[in-house]
């Protein structure tokens, strides 16, 4: 039987039950690098419903990765750092420091960011390459930058709604209390902000809710229920359109750079003078046109959306799991039904690059200014956006050293918008699919069958406390 007790030296004693969670996720990475383990090992369970996501069987098997993860490890211990936080960003950092990219690299990455629907071989024919080139190129883009194909998905073609809900919380509250409350089959994401202090301390939370009127008015009642409880402040916005883009005419190859206009005239003049040439930014807008679509082809756009190149067979293995079986050629089937119904738009993710911080401005304004904010995004180097029914929510990855310098360049257009909250760092306390979910739909009815008990948060938040 495979163990990962070889490892156990390396790491601090600890009691917080989330870090034990993740050293033992680490653990598991490991010994996948030293071939202890192939693949997704039985004997070895990862726990997915923890708070924090790092899924030591998806992140490449990289030597870089590896030498990072026991240096630091080594760090913690010979310093001896205990506070949780800190030992939180040593290991949740990107582990990846790749910066620099070879001209012949870019070529081909470029095509991926452009093309990401188009498969390799057609990539090629694009390039003047060989199919061979291509994926030797892909093997090392996974190695260096982690590189994989996922995508923005229209969660309103299957009859849901998809929420963002900002909240200050109280200063009692801590984000393991917030997750407890709000843990749910229709919970998609938990943000905490680890910048600010003093009782203003923000997070925001994803929700996909059922289109149905009972079912949206309970969700909303029993999170404003909440206000004044567990949080000082909240906000609910409801997501209209998403978007992601690169811009690497903004990268040498080595180091990102900018614009010197942007600093001189300000985020709003910026725009205004060079309106005409900016081009618009990739947005996915929400049709709330509902699909025919069964539980299978519910749990396919799942699948999809974080592996977006995702193999049939390995479609058929995770339905498998959910007790579905289908042969590959009625899987195909399905793909290209829903691909014909557009539910996705891929795009490329990876990490490095010199892009180490994150900054996330959330903006009340009205239509014409978010139409200035959306075009002064394709001059940041990655962006992604959702578009909300009072505004926008920006997410910037920017080069070391620049998220401070930008905060400055938002807050100075404070006064064109109705209101801006800007949070300079943040933990993704957790990520998930709504995967439960496939088994409330009825295909015959239409309707997701939800139970009058399925948001009550307050009532659960009275047992904690």
């Amino acid at each position: 039987m495979v163990t990962t007790n070889r490892y156990d030296d390396l790491f601090p004693e600890v009691n917080d039950p989330e870090l034990k969670a993740l050293f033992k996720k680490i653990k598991i990475y490991l010994a996948r690098c030293d071939g202890l383990i192939k693949g997704s090992n039985p004997s070895i369970v990862v726990e997915r419903d923890d708070m924090r996501t790092f899924d030591p069987y998806l992140l490449p098997k990289s030597r870089a990765i590896y030498d990072a993860i026991i240096h630091r490890l080594r760090m913690i211990k010979k310093y001896r750092i205990t506070n949780s936080e800190q030992i939180w960003r040593l290991l949740s950092l990107d582990f990846v420091r790749e910066r620099r990219l070879k001209k012949r690299e870019r070529r081909v990455l470029e095509a991926f960011v452009a093309y990401p629907d188009k498969t390799y071989t057609e990539i090629a024919k694009l390039l003047g390459i060989t199919p061979a080139t291509v994926l030797y190129n892909l093997k090392k883009f996974k190695e260096k930058f982690g590189l994989r194909f996922v995508s923005m998905s229209d969660y309103t073609k299957f009859k849901l709604k998809k929420y963002v809900i900002f909240v200050k919380f109280k200063q009692w509250c801590n984000k393991r209390t917030v997750f407890k409350v709000l843990e749910n089959p229709s919970l998609t994401s938990f943000n905490f902000d680890t910048f600010s202090s003093e009782g203003e301390r923000w997070g925001w939370i994803g929700f996909v809710v059922p289109n149905q009127r009972r079912t949206l008015s309970e969700f909303k009642e029993s999170i404003a229920e909440l206000e004044g409880v567990l949080f000082d402040e909240l906000r609910i916005y409801e997501e209209k359109g998403m978007g992601h883009g690169w811009n690497f005419e903004r990268f040498d190859n080595q180091r990102w750079f900018f614009q010197e206009d942007m600093w001189l005239y300000g985020l709003l003049n910026f725009v205004e003078k060079y309106e005409d040439i900016l081009p618009q930014p990739d947005i996915l807008w929400f049709s709330y046109e509902t699909i025919p679509f069964d539980n299978i082809d519910f749990l396919i756009f799942l699948f999809k959306r974080v592996d977006y190149k995702i193999s049939y067979q390995k479609i058929r293995s995770l339905l498998q799991e959910q007790g579905y079986t289908l042969s590959i050629s009625q899987i195909g089937e399905r793909v290209n039904k829903l691909k014909s119904l557009n539910v996705w738009k891929p795009y490329v993710d990876l990490m490095g690059l010199g892009l180490s911080e994150f900054l996330t401005v959330n903006v009340e304004c009205d239509d014409k200014t978010g139409e200035i904010l959306l075009k002064s995004l394709t001059e940041f180097p990655r962006y992604f956006v959702s578009v909300h029914d009072r505004g926008l929510l920006l997410l910037l990855l920017l080069p070391h050293g620049y998220g401070e310098r930008f905060a400055h360049l938002f807050d100075d257009f404070r006064d064109h918008v109705d209101d801006m909250l800007i949070i300079r760092r943040f933990t993704n306390v957790g990520s998930w699919l709504p995967i439960k979910m496939h088994k409330m739909w009825n295909a015959k009815r239409r309707f997701w069958e939800v139970g009058r008990n399925y948001f009550n948060f307050y009532e659960k938040l009275k047992s904690f406390t």
